[in-house]
Formats: structure tokens, sequence, C-alpha cells
């Protein structure tokens, strides 16, 4: 009991000390990571849509991820209208100038199977990476960021257990997707998914989007600022 009022007189002290010294913790050099609901009304006709695309090898173990979907086709374009109204407005959250050249360097589809999974890579090229998550199942693979600074990833701050996974000390985060649901990171942020453990296929869809750049992109649509 007095180690617990002790701390309670601590705490009250704290925060006069707050008070008086003016103390504050900043996150320097932050790395943004958006989240928010995304429910896409024809999903089942977009996914059979690029199931017709052949299948490549890019950074999935396993599985199938469609080669570059056609921007021009109808079925492509209305997820593009669609999705890209919330990355455009993501940028804006994250205190950048959108600028007048902002568009999609590529978009494709991910299908993982039971066991496969997608190994550690980037979206160079482009700026922001954008991945919408059409159907996740329970145990179906979080997607994990890692921390690429190499200081970082030598100091003894960071690879000390400190006993706490705070964004001043961790050096990977795991995110667990939801259905209906995108995220948008930037693009040179490292990151892999992990084995789907279900056994129902998880469906996402990847984008690389550029902002202000006049050249590497093959989409920019202005009404996506509305």
């Amino acid at each position: 009991m007095e180690d617990t009022k002790q701390g309670r007189n601590l705490e009250g002290m704290s925060m006069l000390l707050e008070d008086t010294e003016n103390r504050a913790i900043q996150s320097l050099f932050a790395v943004p990571l958006f989240s928010k609901d995304f429910k896409y009304e024809n999903k089942q006709q977009f996914i059979d849509h690029a199931k017709n695309y052949p299948s490549v090898e890019n950074s999935n173990a396993g599985g199938f991820q469609s080669d570059f979907l056609n921007p021009a086709e109808e079925i492509v374009k209305d997820f593009l209208d669609a999705v890209m109204k919330d990355v455009y407005a993501a940028v804006g959250f994250f205190g950048l100038n959108q600028g007048d050249a902002f568009g999609v360097n590529g978009v494709w589809l991910n299908i993982n199977d039971r066991d496969d999974w997608n190994h550690i890579h980037n979206h160079p090229g482009c700026d922001f990476a954008v991945v919408v998550y059409l159907k996740v199942p329970k145990n179906s693979g979080e997607i994990v960021f890692y921390n690429n600074d190499p200081v970082k990833q030598a100091s003894e701050f960071y690879t000390t257990p400190l006993g706490n996974d705070t964004e001043f000390s961790r050096l990977k985060y795991a995110h667990t997707p939801r259905e209906d649901s995108i995220v948008i990171f930037p693009s040179h942020l490292f990151h892999n998914v992990m084995k789907n453990e279900s056994d129902e296929e998880r469906i996402s869809v990847a984008l690389n989007v550029s902002v202000g750049r006049s050249g590497h992109r093959f989409v920019n649509n202005n009404d996506w600022k509305d």
C-alpha cells in the first residue's frame, strides 16, 4: 500500500513539475501511418476482374500478385476514383502540399492463401504506398513495419530491452489490418506481410502514389481533390 501511495504522490508531483518547468516530449522525425475505414461497394466485381491478370513474382512468397492493372478499364478507374480521394485527404493530414501533380504509379491485386506471405520490401519510385484491404479473415497475416534508420538499429538504446514498446524505442511495428480499411505510409518504409494462417483468402490492393511530381505517373485526376 505504501508503494501505491508513494506512486500517487510522485504522479502528483510530476504533474506539478510539468506545470512549473514547462517539460515536454516531442516526437522528432516521425513516420506517419494513416488508417481509416474504406468500404468499396463494387469490390467483388473488382476482384473478379483483377484475377484475370497474369500473376507476377515480386514481394510475394506464394499466392497471387497481379501485374499492374490498367487504369483505363472502367472498374479499375471506378476503384481509383473511390480510394484516391481518401489518399489525397491523408496527404493533407500529413501536413504536405498535395500539389498539382498527384497520381498513381501502379495498382495491383494481392491474394494470399494459407501459408502465403510477403518478403520485406518497400516501394521505390513513388512517395506513398497504399494498401486497401478487401478481405481479411482472422489470423490471415499482420503487416509489419521496420525502422529504416541504421543508427537506431545499431544504438544500444534501441537494442536493449526497455520494458515498454513505444514510438521512441521500437524497431518494428505490427499492424493488424481490418477488412474494408485502408493504410497509407511513406514509400521508403520497409514492411512485410506475415503468413496467412487461416483457411481463407486474404485479399488486398496495393498502390504507388506520387505527390508533386510531373513524371512517372500514369494517372492524374483533379477530381480526387474534391
